[in-house]
């Protein structure tokens, strides 16, 4: 759950990655050649200190720029919010680290750190097992291209400075709460899971009618072009022309092209070309990929162990005991109140048994590939939705004590 840090990429969100760049990505994953990092379930933090070694918070990243928010400040914002305690409590945490520094050793002025919230006894999904705070990042606001406020990381400008402020911040200690940086994952050896991936991964290329050689870019805009020809009946130059403008390779006037065509063929036009259109369309000629992604991430994440859990399997039972949790309150005492609830609750649920792995014990896991970072979740998101039905939905909240 975010705060002023914005979401990581998916590999498949990286329209420039090839698809040989997948298949390697995937191969130095599972053959340990490439650092994996836990992905949290936890509430994101983002904090620094000021010249008086004061902590200052940011809810927003504009607030960055600002210098965020006192404690109290940021206390104040945060009534009524779902919640509220965790942020309160970490940020109280934060207080407590900051002052055992005893100096503002954040390790460069004008730098914010990103972390991570986890309450053992006020879990999201997964139940880790001590109180702590995880130091991920440092960051800094920029903007993009675009003019899109951001925080880029800068954590490699300061990697000296950065491993002795979470080294002294492991060392001082707080009460009843752990203080970690980083945590590598020891990620499962699946080669199989890789190499299965691969063959999947080539068949829908070919059948595409691309290589592995082609980027995920051209994989959209070759399937653009097909889809415009056969089914939107458009012509061959037409089409090419609304299959640049879909992909951000050119600006043709879609009016224009317009004027050749009857109305059915303008809808389908609409359909895939349309500016407010193009994010959807892309999504779907992007769902055989995704689902490759989102199967080895299952499968690789049932296998994998999470840093901050001892006893991977009773915490694996606890998770498939809130799933029947949720579907005994929602087949009986909310059936008639909030059937939409309870669709959606068996829509994921069908989600995530499709995928046919256990439940994940972390979140997910992070790694670095060609200058760009990224995750893979698995089977986290639909089983999060199902774990979370009645509590984020509803509000009644599954007892750990009386359902264990």
């Amino acid at each position: 759950m975010g705060g002023a840090a914005k979401r990581m990429m998916h590999p498949y969100d990286n329209l420039d990655l090839t698809f040989n760049n997948m298949i390697d990505m995937m191969n130095q994953v599972v053959n340990g050649e490439i650092n994996c990092y836990e992905k949290f379930d936890g509430t994101n933090l983002v904090w620094c200190v000021d010249n008086e070694g004061q902590p200052r918070y940011a809810r927003k990243v504009g607030q960055t720029l600002t210098g965020g928010l006192s404690y109290d400040e940021f206390l104040k914002s945060l009534k009524g919010h779902p919640v509220e305690h965790i942020f309160s409590s970490g940020a109280r945490a934060v207080k407590e680290l900051t002052f055992a520094h005893g100096s503002p050793t954040i390790p460069e002025k004008n730098t914010w750190v990103n972390s991570e919230i986890l309450l053992k006894d006020n879990p999201q999904m997964i139940k880790y097992d001590h109180d702590s705070i995880v130091l991920h990042k440092l960051v800094v606001p920029v903007r993009d291209s675009e003019n899109k406020l951001h925080l880029a990381d800068v954590t490699s400008d300061y990697t000296r400075k950065w491993q002795l402020f979470i080294m002294r911040s492991r060392l001082l200690g707080l009460r009843n709460w752990k203080v970690r940086g980083p945590q590598k994952m020891k990620v499962a050896p699946m080669y199989e899971l890789a190499s299965n991936t691969r063959n999947d991964l080539d068949s829908i290329a070919l059948a595409a009618n691309v290589d592995l050689n082609s980027s995920l870019r051209d994989f959209v805009y070759t399937s653009t072009v097909h889809a415009l020809i056969c089914v939107a009946a458009v012509s061959e130059d037409h089409a090419h022309q609304l299959a640049e403008n879909v992909v951000g390779r050119g600006k043709h006037n879609i009016r224009t092209i317009k004027g050749h065509y009857s109305k059915y063929v303008c809808d389908w036009i609409d359909k895939i070309a349309l500016s407010k259109n193009r994010d959807k369309w892309i999504n779907n000629v992007m769902m055989p990929v995704k689902k490759c992604w989102e199967l080895f991430g299952a499968s690789l994440l049932s296998e994998t162990d999470s840093t901050m859990i001892k006893d991977s399997k009773s915490a694996r039972e606890r998770l498939k005991s809130l799933v029947e949790w949720n579907k005994s309150k929602l087949d009986k005492k909310y059936k008639e109140s909030h059937p939409k609830v309870r669709d959606n609750f068996y829509f994921q649920l069908r989600r995530f048994e499709a995928l046919n792995v256990e439940p994940p014990v972390s979140e997910g896991l992070v790694f670095s590939f060609e200058r760009n970072t990224y995750k893979l979740t698995g089977a986290f998101p639909s089983l999060n939705r199902v774990t979370g039905a009645v509590r984020y939905e509803i509000g009644e909240m599954y007892n750990e004590k009386t359902s264990n």
